[in-house]
């Protein structure tokens, strides 16, 4: 992104950095390709490319509105007065953000210069809520992401799945699991019978009763699987590493519908039990519910690859 932001770039032009960039992301954190966008950048805690090129522009323009005796200055004031809507010229596109943002009018910031700190404050907080506002209205639309809570994500900072990884190279990889459950874009037969040419069956390929293969049906009812959640709850019960109320609250939904039981596990952050405790500062709650969480997901992952002969250690 170093010195893009001087330039006067196409739609197309920032689109392709757009893409470019959200691919790069959904790389680094090994999800399926077309994962949503909204997604990814929630998970990650980052702003769209688009989005850091227009602080990039919106920053270097507010440096010219302090420059008050420099000829870039006063360029911008004659081609802010005197552009026409479909003027391409890069101070024209920065009225445009402006108005995209809910941000003064350039000439209204030409007037009367932010100080870089305050600017800097102005065009961070109108961006995010912008992108965050846009990403959230996109993620509820999607039934494929039905356990992923848009409205408590933030562009400002990685979800839990990652933080609470902290360097362990194990828990990231189990975390990658976790994630493509949370996604939505999981590999189980509900999904993968919409991406064959020919008729593809929804049931369960491990368990006798053939059920519905869903994400529901493989972390909590497969058969198949039973001893594999019942090793883990027992587990849970023998782990002293873990506190009582964090063993209180997987027990409390472990009797809950089948749609809370799937958000314990994939998304414990999201939780009114958790955001309290979280908010009150005991972060340690939900670092031992990830840990559980992710663990889960992944055993029922690896033990189901393993029943249809395709685990590998690699």
């Amino acid at each position: 992104m170093s010195g893009v932001a001087s330039l006067a770039l196409n739609s197309k032009e920032e689109n392709a950095l757009n893409l470019h960039y959200k691919t790069k992301l959904q790389q680094l954190q090994k999800l399926y390709d077309k994962t949503p966008e909204s997604f990814v950048h929630f998970l990650a805690g980052s702003l769209p490319a688009i989005a850091i090129l227009h602080l990039k522009k919106l920053t270097l323009f507010s440096m010219i509105t302090r420059l008050t005796d420099n000829i870039l200055n006063r360029i911008a004031r004659y081609i802010l007065t005197t552009a026409k809507d479909n003027d391409k010229s890069w101070f024209a596109s920065i009225s445009k953000l402006c108005a995209q943002y809910n941000i003064p009018h350039p000439i209204t910031l030409l007037d009367k210069p932010l100080s870089k700190a305050a600017s800097k404050k102005l065009f961070k907080n109108k961006v995010q809520d912008f992108w965050q506002s846009q990403f959230r209205m996109k993620s509820s639309s999607l039934d494929s992401l039905i356990y992923f809570k848009p409205e408590f994500m933030s562009l400002s900072r990685p979800h839990p799945i990652w933080t609470t990884c902290g360097n362990n190279s194990y828990e990231v990889s189990k975390a990658v699991i976790q994630a493509r459950f949370l996604s939505g874009r999981y590999r189980c037969e509900t999904l993968t019978s919409h991406f064959s040419t020919g008729k593809t069956s929804l049931q369960c390929s491990i368990c006798p009763e053939r059920s519905i293969g869903s994400v529901e049906h493989i972390l909590l009812f497969c058969s198949a699987l039973k001893n594999v959640r019942t090793l883990l709850l027992s587990n849970l019960q023998q782990n002293e590493s873990i506190c009582d109320q964090t063993k209180q609250i997987i027990q409390s939904y472990s009797i809950l519908p089948t749609s809370s039981q799937v958000q314990l596990v994939l998304d414990p952050s999201v939780l009114p039990e958790v955001r309290r405790e979280t908010q009150k500062g005991n972060t340690y709650i939900i670092e031992e519910l990830f840990r559980f969480s992710r663990n889960w997901c992944f055993s029922m992952h690896k033990q189901r690859l393993k029943l249809q002969g395709k685990w590998t250690n690699s």
